[in-house]
This record gives structure tokens, C-alpha cells and sequence, in this order.
């Protein structure tokens, strides 16, 4: 997943031939909303991208239309394979936001001016107490389950 830096698509295309690249949909809205403005407009954008099948696509694109032709006019340039949850050929997750990649870049960016095997140390710390912390919050909840539904019970210390 990527913010759409000029020369990404092509640059994944090869080093990853039989890769999924998405673009993330943030970023899409940040374009978007340079051209579109209005919260209507951004609540439509997200119904589209978050859409899980061909027809609840269908239908958020054609609310976009109905909304505005210019706005849908700009979306449907975009192949809704690098945007749209609908259209992931291989959907391994249902994230639209790289947003996890911004902040692992950001919480290992103290590491990068160490030499490589103290940078590498210093990820696999990072990464252990991220596991750790993860855990121990984990720990704290409890999955019930009630005549088919789940239940969550919260036991905070």
C-alpha cells in the first residue's frame, strides 16, 4: 500500500510482478478533496472505498453520480482495483489506510542514523515491545459466546 509517489506503481510493478498494490485511501480523499470539497461528498468517497461487493459499489458510485458527475467523473478515472475494497484481487486484510506503515516508519525513524546492525537491534526492540504491550492488553479481555453472537467483556486493572 502506498500514498501514490510518482513512480511507485511502475518501480512495485517490477521488483513485485504478481504483488497487489493499493493506494491508500486517505491519500486518494486528500486529492479528491482538492477538487471536491464537502463532508457529503468525503462520506461517499468512503462508502465507495469501503464497499465489500460489486453492489453495494455499484450503488455508492451511482449516489456519487447522482451527487456529483464531476466528482464521479474523477473516481471512476481510477481503477477501483488499487482503491476499493470490492475489487482486491487478494484481500489478505481489509485495510484502507496506510496508516500502520506510517507509524512503524515513524517509531523506527530514532534507529536510521545508527550503524546497520544496532539499527536492526534497535527494530527488534522496538518490535518485541510492541508484540509485549499488545499481548498484556490482550490479556485484559474476555470473548464470550451467547447463542451465536459474541459477547466482550472488558477486565481493566
Amino acid at each position: 500500500m502506498s500514498d501514490k509517489q510518482k513512480g511507485l506503481i511502475e518501480a512495485v510493478r517490477t521488483l513485485y510482478p504478481n504483488a497487489e498494490h493499493r493506494f491508500c485511501a486517505r491519500h486518494l480523499y486528500n486529492n479528491f478533496k482538492q477538487e471536491f470539497k464537502g463532508l457529503v461528498l468525503k462520506d461517499i468517497l468512503w462508502k465507495v472505498s469501503r464497499a465489500t461487493t460489486v453492489q453495494s459499489f455499484t450503488r455508492a458510485m451511482n449516489e456519487m453520480k447522482d451527487t456529483s458527475v464531476g466528482a464521479f467523473n474523477w473516481l471512476s478515472q481510477r481503477p477501483p482495483s488499487i482503491w476499493a475494497d470490492h475489487a482486491f484481487t487478494y484481500p489478505k486484510c481489509d485495510i484502507l489506510l496506510n496508516n500502520l506503515c506510517e507509524s512503524f516508519n515513524s517509531s523506527i525513524s530514532r534507529a536510521g542514523d545508527q550503524p546497520i546492525v544496532s539499527m536492526l537491534e534497535r527494530i527488534r526492540l522496538i518490535l518485541m515491545e510492541t508484540i509485549h504491550k499488545t499481548r498484556s492488553a490482550m490479556t485484559r479481555y474476555k470473548y464470550l459466546s451467547q447463542g451465536g453472537e459474541k459477547l466482550r467483556e472488558y477486565h481493566g486493572k
